[in-house]
This record gives C-alpha cells, structure tokens and sequence, in this order.
C-alpha cells in the first residue's frame, strides 16, 4: 500500500479500477475513502481519475447502463411493459443500491436515457400514442424503483441481538403482533415473505396496464 511521504513510483491504477472497486463497494454506499482504500492509495490520489464522489457516481451508472440491453423488447404494448418491469427489476437486484441513487440523484437517470428511448419506441410500435408511452413507462419505471427500495428496507431489517436467530421478516412481525396493529390494517398489508421478495410489483404493473387501457384521456 503507498503510504504518504514515501518515494517511489506512484501506485498505477486506472479509471475503470476505481469503477469496479465502487461497484464492488456498493453503488450507493461508496466513499472515494473506501474506494481509495480498496485500491490501496491515499484519497487524493483518486482526484488523478476523478474529479468527485459524483463524477465517479456518473462513471459507474454509466458502466451499468452498457449492462442494460432493452433493444429486444419488443410486442404489443402490455407485452413491452411487463418485459421492462422484469429486465428493470433484475437491474435494481443485480446493482443493490441503484433503486436509492435512482430516486436520490436527480441527474442518475440520465446515463439509461438512450436505453429508455428504446423501450418508449417498442411501447408506440406496440401500439400505444406517444403521451400514453411516456405516461406507462414513467408509471412503471417508478413503481420499479420504489418497490425495491422498499424491498431493500426489509431485507436490511437487523437482527434485535448479536447472536439472535431471529431473521429481519420474523422481527418486523414480531414488532406488528406485539403493536396489535393486526386490529388496524388488512391482511393484505401485515408483514409477509413478500416483503423480501417482489412486493407487490407484478400486480401493481398489472393495474397500470389497465389504467392505460382504460377509455378516456389519461
């Protein structure tokens, strides 16, 4: 590891190393510490590849756009939003993380622009108008991303002791019987295995699918 003050030459890393080791970090919870730590240099030396925690943030949502393929959806236009909801879903789940930079970030989805083009084109040529494509999509895409976030909050319930083998699912329920708040919300509502899972994406998209359907402007 280079320690300040010490000659020599200059540890060599490049851009695409501060990338992976963010990634590796987490998308949403790197440091340039943490990063510069991972590659085994002081800080400042990562200001030789980057400028910023946002211009390295960029770089990385940059590299997982080039992951993210939507030019084969393709179908009528219910087809194309359940073929975007899962394909966008498998991203959030391959990068944990993304859902929160996503609804954090206010420029972050400016690196999947060229690939949301392709699924709002395969939407008109499904059969949809423009404003109603653009309409489905935003209602989608956003349920996507604020299902995972929700999901990712129960996955990271902790565990109420060191040592517990209590899982975060079994707490949360814990926590609601012993609130009683069984009494005040539906069944559909209490804790469950889906909590960890998918929530209830699949069905929501189902019911933004028939809104769009439905006659009258939307």
């Amino acid at each position: 590891m280079h320690q300040p003050g010490r000659t020599g030459p200059k540890p060599r890393f490049s851009r695409d190393d501060a990338v992976r080791a963010a990634l590796e970090i987490g998308i949403g919870d790197f440091s340039l510490s943490q990063v510069a730590a991972r590659l085994g240099v002081v800080t400042t030396a990562l200001y030789r590849t980057v400028t910023s925690r946002d211009d390295l943030l960029r770089i990385c949502l940059d590299q997982i756009s080039t992951e993210c393929d939507f030019t084969g959806i393709a179908g009528p236009w219910p087809h194309v939003l359940r073929d975007f909801a899962q394909q966008f879903w498998q991203l959030m789940e391959d990068y944990p993380g993304l859902a929160g930079v996503l609804m954090s970030v206010p420029w972050a989805h400016q690196s999947f622009a060229s690939q949301i083009a392709s699924v709002h084109r395969a939407l008109l040529a499904g059969g949809l108008d423009e404003q109603t494509a653009s309409l489905g999509l935003d209602c989608v895409g956003d349920t996507v991303v604020i299902t995972h976030v929700e999901v990712m909050a129960a996955r990271r319930v902790q565990q109420l002791a060191d040592g517990s083998s209590e899982t975060g699912l079994d707490a949360t329920r814990r926590q609601f019987r012993d609130r009683n708040l069984a009494k005040v919300l539906p069944r559909g509502l209490r804790p469950g295995p889906d909590w960890v899972k998918r929530g209830w994406l699949d069905r929501k998209v189902e019911v933004i699918i028939r809104g769009l359907s439905a006659p009258g402007d939307l």
